[in-house]
């Protein structure tokens, strides 16, 4: 169709676009020459997209370079610009000036209409574009324009790439608006619309209509502003933090979304990487100086939320990461506190007497504990205390770990020679296999000196030492246990295949074994002598209190949850959580009204018992 006008006067919304052009030329942000190559080509596709014939004159760039003189004229009052505007510009410029929102709802109203082209490709860049593209005799130029009208009109919350819904609808909404067939088959078609946008995820999108042109501008503005010093960068995570409360109301999804959706628009203008983009190329971003840094600078005991804070540049997980693993130079201060090695404050003088208190004390048990070794530090060494205030006991003994790391070994809070590496319990196994005879005191306190709860060792314990009474241990050698003879006195106890080892209260049929018989000793027996029977428990032997059963090795309970089952299944209580926690505590079962296990035990006891019913 030729175009039934002679010289078309400019519009408001071309003058919106003129002004945008201008703008964004005088902010430094692109050329005059690209803006007015680019809004000439905007201006003359809206008459292609409607099959409307052009000169080569219609708004083409030595037209639209004369009319920015002219807008140009406006804005700077006479002082810049070459030719008189016309009333249009003026009361266009006017209105910018004056009424911001009404010439933004004209300028948005604008883009709708006059969409901008089709952004080039480079194919061999963007597998997201088929070679069918190239290879096709499709008029480009022509359908692309109309694509995109009917994706920003039907598909404006993207187009499913592939899906044969979707295209067929396409197919349907191109014919309604354009009033023919489209004459390509569907591989082509859905090539074609991948060039017209953003893909993801087998999805495309107008870039135009993910983020609206307030939001956009605002990004763009924070943007420039980190940009305005060299070599800097921003991550995709930390800008989309920044405006997650505004982006809610996009149609950006996720940060994968956004950081496609910037890579997109702003290729060719930034450097970008797979987590950030930066202002430079081959900008390289080492999170672990920057952390150990700037904890260094702050020369006291950081935590890792004031970290995250300070280094808000950096997303959260990378400064996590960085503050959790350079454990050579970031000592830790206790749950999320730390600091460098470099405060900590000691001399020469004081790090050989302290590697002399730690040697002494290796020499007599084959290690040392860290609270012992504080204790002896209060006492020899204070002046290590007192120069380091600000430093928690736990700080100064990792920190006097890490610089004693070659001499000593150090696991949690057990110290011992080079290459030995004790742990807790080899330490409480050292102690109770070196002393004949011990109390529960001492060796309760050596357990908490070494970080550890003595319950979880009562079991192992028992390899070298015997349970006397509920006070105090003895060597295993010092205590002569009659098995056979055991085993049968306790026949005349258990005449079932369990009984809860509280119940044995007779010990007068038990054979002399040097002691006077308790359940503390027959405990003992249980776990290291008998042949007949075993003691089986919840979780773990308990220091103050009897707990567990006495059960018959060739019985059917392998387990102590097989014990509960059945001692539930068999009792006249109600199943329920309450009463089998009761029934368990007070017949001796369990120390404390609490059993991890008791809601799946309770099903399985409650199936026993309808099948002994029956």
């Amino acid at each position: 169709m030729n175009s039934p006008f002679g010289k078309i006067e400019w519009n408001k919304y071309e003058a919106s676009l003129l002004i945008e052009a201008y703008k964004n030329v005088e902010a430094g942000d692109i050329t005059r020459e690209n803006a007015i190559s680019k809004l000439s080509i905007r201006l003359r596709n809206r008459m292609l997209i409607h099959g409307i014939s052009i000169g080569e004159t219609y708004r083409n760039t030595n037209g639209i370079n004369l009319q920015m003189s002219a807008i140009e004229y406006c804005l700077t009052n006479g002082e810049k610009g070459c030719i008189k505007p016309s009333q249009l510009f003026r009361d266009m410029v006017l209105m910018y000036v004056t009424d911001e929102d009404k010439f933004k709802a004209i300028l948005i109203e604008a883009k709708e209409m006059y969409p901008e082209p089709i952004k080039e490709y480079s194919y061999q860049e963007h597998e997201c574009v088929s070679n069918i593209l190239r290879e096709s005799n499709v008029e480009h130029y022509r359908y692309l324009p109309r694509f995109r009208i009917i994706l920003s009109q039907r598909f404006s919350k993207g187009f499913r790439l592939n899906s044969i819904i979707a295209t067929k609808q396409f197919n349907r909404y191109y014919e309604e608006l354009f009033g023919e067939e489209l004459l390509i088959d569907n591989e082509e078609l859905n090539a074609t619309i991948s060039s017209c946008g953003l893909v993801l995820d087998d999805k495309l999108y107008l870039h135009n209509y993910l983020l609206d042109d307030t939001l956009k501008m605002r990004l763009e503005v924070y943007i420039k502003e980190v940009f305005t010093e060299p070599n800097r960068y921003i991550f995709y995570e930390v800008l989309f933090n920044e405006f997650y409360a505004e982006l809610l109301d996009s149609r950006i999804a996720d940060k994968e979304m956004f950081a496609a959706y910037l890579r997109y628009c702003y290729d060719d203008k930034w450097y970008f990487n797979s987590h950030y983009f930066a202002n430079i190329e081959n900008v390289k971003i080492d999170s672990d100086e920057i952390v150990v840094n700037y904890i260094l600078e702050q020369c006291a005991v950081v935590s890792e939320d004031d970290a995250i804070a300070a280094i808000s540049y950096l997303p959260e997980d990378w400064v996590r990461q960085s503050f959790n693993r350079n454990n050579t130079v970031l000592i830790t201060n206790g749950r999320g506190l730390r600091f460098h090695i470099d405060i900590f404050v000691i001399t020469s003088d004081e790090l050989n007497r302290i590697i002399q208190i730690i040697a002494l004390g290796i020499s007599k048990f084959g290690f040392i504990g860290a609270d012992e070794l504080m204790d002896d530090l209060k006492k020899q060494v204070p002046s290590v205390i007192e120069n380091n205030s600000t430093i928690s006991e736990l700080g100064i003994r990792n920190a006097l770990a890490l610089k004693l790391s070659g001499q000593f070994s150090f696991n949690r809070s057990v110290i011992s020679n080079i290459g030995e590496n004790i742990s807790a319990v080899d330490a409480l196994l050292t102690f109770a296999r070196s002393h004949d005879k011990y109390s529960l005191a001492e060796i309760d306190q050596l357990a908490s000196t070494l970080g550890t709860v003595l319950n979880y060792h009562l079991e192992s314990i028992s390899k070298y030492s015997c349970r006397l009474d509920n006070n105090n241990f003895i060597s295993n050698r010092l205590v002569e246990f009659d098995c056979d003879k055991i085993d049968d006195a306790l026949s005349l106890c258990c005449d079932g295949d369990f009984m809860p080892l509280k119940d044995i209260t007779n010990f007068a049929s038990f054979p002399p074994c040097g002691h006077v018989w308790n359940l503390r000793l027959l405990e003992s027996f249980l776990l290291i002598g008998s042949k007949m029977f075993k003691l089986l428990y919840g979780g773990y032997l308990n220091k103050n209190n009897i707990s567990g059963t006495v059960v018959k090795c060739n019985s059917q309970f392998k387990s102590f949850d097989d014990v509960v089952i059945y001692a539930l299944a068999t009792s006249e209580i109600r199943l329920t959580k309450n009463d089998a926690l009761d029934f368990l505590a007070n017949e001796g079962y369990i120390v404390q009204r609490r059993f991890a296990t008791i809601d799946n035990l309770l099903i399985k006891a409650n199936e026993l018992r309808n099948k002994l019913k029956d």
